[in-house]
């Protein structure tokens, strides 16, 4: 199984997030590639979705809340996860992982509520593991891979 995490993130929004997105994309990657759930997917792709006050205001972002889909000529699944950039930016690495987390495995439980679904994707199997390798994740040594220094200028949202 191949995990990808596809962001879309407001112009007002980049400096709220903390954590390296590539850093975990790398590391589900690495452990889910010899996984299986099912002949029907293959592919994962987590839509991140920063919202910034601005974008929100706008409404940039409605249409995509909650957005599955299901392409099954190429055996991948989209399912997006949206995080607001003003409560992300009040929290520490450790808040903005485990808010991360939360919305990737919503993200992948919302596969649940579709009227025409994968027919062989075991996708709670599949959030389980998802939710095993991101807690051994943020457990390891090091835990969770921080953006370099030029990201982290105490920026105060809304300044």
């Amino acid at each position: 199984m191949q995990f990808s995490i596809e962001r879309t993130i407001a112009w007002d929004a980049e400096r709220a997030l903390r954590i390296d997105l590539n850093a975990l994309e790398d590391y589900l990657n690495s452990r889910l590639r010899e996984a299986e759930f099912g002949t029907s997917v293959h592919t994962f792709h987590y839509g991140f979705e920063l919202l910034g006050s601005a974008s929100q205001v706008a409404g940039w972002f409605v249409q995509t809340k909650d957005y599955r889909s299901y392409r099954p000529k190429h055996k991948a699944f989209v399912s997006v996860g949206q995080v607001d950039a003003e409560e992300l930016a009040k929290l520490d690495v450790a808040g903005q992982f485990r808010c991360v987390a939360k919305s990737i495995l919503s993200s992948i439980e919302n596969i649940g509520g579709m009227k025409r679904k994968p027919k062989d994707f075991r996708f709670m199997e599949f959030r389980d593991a998802v939710e095993r390798l991101l807690q051994e994740y943020a457990a390891r040594p090091g835990g969770v891979v921080e953006l370099p220094d030029r990201w982290k200028d105490k920026w105060v949202f809304g300044e």
